[in-house]
């Protein structure tokens, strides 16, 4: 895939605020290299898994230290706001550099509301929804080995009863096939591949009368799954307080979707590529 100017540009200021030998880690970090000799800018020194020295740059080091912040995210750990958190999968999928290194979610007031997850990977979206004390989180995610994950870390961070997993997508409402074998990520659209086991998808109509709710605040991050939202009627739609969704294809109707059903919308696509992010409230 072809990284857009903006996201290279960004990449670039991380990695250089956080390496003392950044250029060399950006270097072997694009030519795939699974291990990586990294240097913070305190002058700690070590080998870092390739996924893990990325989601470092996120972080502040030198407000815990390069060296405790290298062992918590090895042991699949991350402190927030004083607490450490464990999320499983952190290599595999997730996006916890985002989400609790720079807080990309803040922007949703979350507080006693409901709040749908579509797309919660291995859960770390969901986690942090919780902990910003959400009445209840709805936790989308199709993929039975990264559901394993959502599963796992919300036994982890005891959020049982408050992080409500479901195995399912979003979608038409009508189930698909899938091959749980593959070798893959939660950064995939899900599609019906004809055969496997059946992981159903819902629509939000459903969601709501499934699971009893009036109002919600929405988080979406499905790698395409997002444009069914151009078939749900605007009335369910106004359900949502809150809206905060990556496209991946450009806005494609998405942007006036919203605006019919009653949202005051900002659309900012990545430069250079046809992604970007949502942000919408209901006026």
């Amino acid at each position: 895939m072809r990284l857009q100017p903006l996201v290279i540009w960004d990449s670039f200021k991380r990695f250089r605020h956080t390496y003392r030998n950044y250029l060399s880690v950006i270097y072997h970090m694009t030519k795939n290299q699974s291990l990586i000799n990294v240097t913070f800018r305190d002058g700690y020194s070590t080998l870092l898994p390739n996924r893990i020295a990325s989601i470092a740059t996120f972080f502040e080091p030198m407000q815990i230290g390069s060296e405790n912040l290298v062992s918590t995210l090895m042991a699949n750990q991350v402190y927030y706001e004083n607490k450490l958190l464990t999320l499983s999968g952190i290599i595999e999928a997730g996006d916890i550099g985002f989400i609790f290194g720079r807080k990309g979610y803040n922007w949703l007031k979350v507080e006693n509301r409901v709040v749908f997850d579509v797309g919660a990977s291995i859960g770390d979206s969901s986690v942090f929804f919780a902990l910003k004390n959400a009445q209840k989180v709805i936790a989308l995610e199709p993929f039975p080995k990264i559901y394993t994950y959502l599963n796992t870390n919300i036994e982890a961070n005891n959020l049982h009863g408050v992080v409500i997993p479901i195995m399912a997508g979003y979608g038409t409402g009508e189930p698909v096939r899938i091959e749980p074998e593959k070798n893959r990520r939660a950064s995939v659209l899900l599609n019906d591949e004809g055969t496997g086991i059946i992981i159903n998808t819902y629509n939000f109509k459903q969601l709501f009368e499934t699971f009893n709710v009036d109002s919600a605040v929405l988080k979406m991050d499905c790698e395409g799954c997002e444009y069914n939202i151009i078939q749900e009627d605007n009335n369910t739609i106004a359900k949502f307080e809150q809206i905060m969704m990556e496209f991946h294809f450009g806005d494609r109707g998405i942007v006036k979707k919203l605006k019919e059903a009653g949202f005051q919308v900002e659309s900012r696509k990545y430069f250079g590529g046809t992604g970007g992010m949502i942000r919408a409230i209901r006026v």
